[in-house]
């Protein structure tokens, strides 16, 4: 998935009459809600024993969220860039499978308030809970704003109602939950290394500095510092836990997570920054660390080495 998209964005920059990484069209945002959710469902494993409703919740919102991308591009009532959308008779099939999945994502926010509630003075978990509220929050934005042009023109069949197409500026809200999602990163790589206290004051010292900077010169540079904090925390970490003579697996299996954290703020400050150059290599830098952290990961997972079973002699 995340080949797909990190291709699918260079593609479009390349395309004559694009000539832009992302635009949130339809077929575009659609292709990130089973990556959210398959992200999110890896951030249930922290909490996979005490919460397993969440974790079970999370695979059937994966699967339901693969059926809803197929049906977005093939079910009409949108707005898109794209001439394969606009088949009529399945909008009543993305009624029915969005609803679901707004109905599973509310739930969640329910559950997870709640244990936040709860777990408030384990810092550990409670940051946890928080990482996987900011990547639902993230889902639920994109879903919402998916949801409404189908769902308002299938509603049009019945009472006079005209279509409400989202725009590219609704999207926006998205930088609110990728915010909260980049200070709760911060906190997963450092926290082996440094005390809450120490980095929660280096986050309002940085946090501080860059909003009468950002008010002063542009707004954007607020969020840019916090996903910079972010990516400097991921990249500190790594250094720290880099050690030639543990090997390539053992690297891996301590800083893949970092390593994928550091390539996901990039690509966050490539949207951010305006400048071209400066995008490009931002964003395809970024691209490029989460492919060096997810792949080997994977290959650690699946190819684990067999342990040797003893067997006594009778």
């Amino acid at each position: 998935m995340t080949l797909s998209i990190g291709l699918g964005a260079y593609w479009a920059k390349i395309a004559p009459s694009w000539d832009r990484y992302w635009g949130w069209d339809p077929v575009e945002t659609v292709s990130l809600l089973p990556w959210l959710f398959s992200t999110a469902y890896f951030h249930t494993m922290s909490f996979r024993k005490s919460n397993s409703k969440l974790f079970k919740i999370n695979i059937v919102l994966i699967f339901f969220s693969v059926v809803f991308s197929t049906l977005i591009t093939r079910g009409g009532g949108l707005n898109s860039l794209h001439s394969f959308t606009g088949t009529q008779e399945l909008i009543f099939w993305v009624v029915i499978i969005g609803g679901i999945l707004l109905i599973l994502t509310t739930y969640i926010f329910y559950n997870v308030l709640d244990n936040l509630l709860e777990e408030y003075k384990k810092p550990k978990l409670f940051l946890d809970f928080l990482s996987y509220f900011f990547l639902i929050l993230l889902s639920f934005i994109c879903l919402m704003g998916l949801y409404f042009p189908p769902f308002t023109s299938y509603l049009a069949n019945f009472i006079p109602l005209n279509t409400i197409y989202i725009g590219a500026s609704y999207y926006l809200l998205t930088i609110i939950p990728a915010i909260g999602l980049a200070i709760t990163l911060i906190y997963c790589s450092l926290w082996n290394d440094f005390n809450l206290k120490s980095i929660t004051l280096v986050l309002i010292i940085g946090i501080g500095v860059s909003i009468p900077i950002g008010l002063l010169l542009h707004p954007v540079i607020i969020p840019i510092v916090i996903f910079a904090l972010s990516g400097v925390s991921a990249l500190i970490s790594i250094i720290k836990n880099f050690n030639v003579q543990k090997g390539f697996r053992q690297f891996f299996r301590i800083n893949s997570k970092k390593i994928i954290h550091l390539g996901l703020s990039l690509i966050l400050i490539g949207f951010l920054t305006g400048k071209q150059l400066i995008t490009d290599i931002v964003l395809i830098s970024g691209f490029f660390l989460l492919i060096v952290g997810i792949i080997p990961s994977i290959i650690i997972v699946f190819f684990k080495k067999k342990k040797a079973i003893l067997i006594n002699p009778v």
